[in-house]
Parts: C-alpha cells; sequence; structure tokens
C-alpha cells in the first residue's frame, strides 16, 4: 500500500540491473494506475530496451497506447510481443480487436483464428467468434460491393 516506496524501489532497482525489464514493466503498472501516463509509457519503453524479448511489457505498452488513442503504435506493439512469443494469447486477441477497430477485417480475422487455436471454451473466446463472424461478414460485404458497384451505391 506504500506506492511512494514501491516506486522509489522499483526506479532503484531499474538502475541496479539495467537489464531486468521486470522492475520496469511493474514501475510502468503502478505508474498507470496512477493516471500518470507519461512517465507509465517511458517505465514500459525502458523495458522492452532492456529485453526486447518481454512481451508483457509490449502487451501492456499497446494497451496505454490504444487508451491514448494511438491505435497504429498499439497495432505495432501488439505485433512485437508476438515476434517475441507466438503463443501469446493476450496479445493475439488485442492485435485483432486492434485491427478489427482499424478496418483491417482481413488481418483481424487471420488473428482471431489464431487466438482461438488457443482458447475455445472461455468467455473471451464466445467473444472472438463473434468478433470473427462480423470480420468475415464485413469481408464479404467489400467483395459484394466490388463485385456488384450499381449495388452498393443503392444501399442507404
Amino acid at each position: 500500500g506504500d506506492v511512494s516506496t514501491a516506486e522509489m524501489l522499483y526506479r532503484r532497482v531499474m538502475k541496479l540491473d539495467p537489464n531486468d525489464p521486470a522492475a520496469g514493466l511493474n514501475l510502468a503498472n503502478l505508474l498507470r494506475v496512477q493516471q500518470r501516463m507519461v512517465e507509465a509509457e517511458a517505465a514500459y519503453r525502458w523495458a522492452v530496451r532492456a529485453d526486447p524479448k518481454f512481451t508483457p511489457a509490449w502487451h501492456n505498452l499497446a494497451d496505454l497506447l490504444d487508451e491514448r488513442g494511438r491505435l497504429d503504435e498499439a497495432v505495432d506493439c501488439q505485433k512485437r510481443a508476438l515476434d517475441a512469443d507466438p503463443h501469446y494469447a493476450d496479445a493475439m486477441f488485442n492485435l485483432a480487436l486492434f485491427l478489427q477497430r482499424l478496418g483491417e477485417h482481413a488481418e483481424a480475422a487471420t488473428w482471431w483464428k489464431r487466438y482461438l487455436e488457443h482458447d475455445r471454451t472461455s468467455s473471451w473466446a464466445e467473444r472472438a467468434k463473434r468478433a470473427l463472424k462480423y470480420c468475415e461478414m464485413q469481408m464479404a460485404n467489400a467483395v459484394s460491393e466490388v463485385a456488384n458497384p450499381a449495388e452498393a451505391t443503392r444501399r442507404p
């Protein structure tokens, strides 16, 4: 419960062992809860510099960037998380969600399918299944509009 002492200790550990990303991740999470987003971003970035394969830091940085309206950067961070750990299901889920929000339905569908290879039964899987169907419908509509451009202009 002593947030200021925890912050001080995380910063001290970061100085003592600059190759261990965990202190940076923990500091970033602490700062984020306090709504100190600029500092939290800097701490996440410190963590991924300390270890570019530290997937939790990439994932959390992506989430923070999304909250701050920087969705393209968030996509890049999720992809980096998956480069480091191709089986990191949370990153797959969020990457698919981000791509769907960007209107990249085909790429989002690919990631929804990959996520569902790891999780078929949870409530998150149910959400992923619905999102996959949505993306597939959007792709089918796009194909239909290309095949029938006159039809596409008549829709309300």
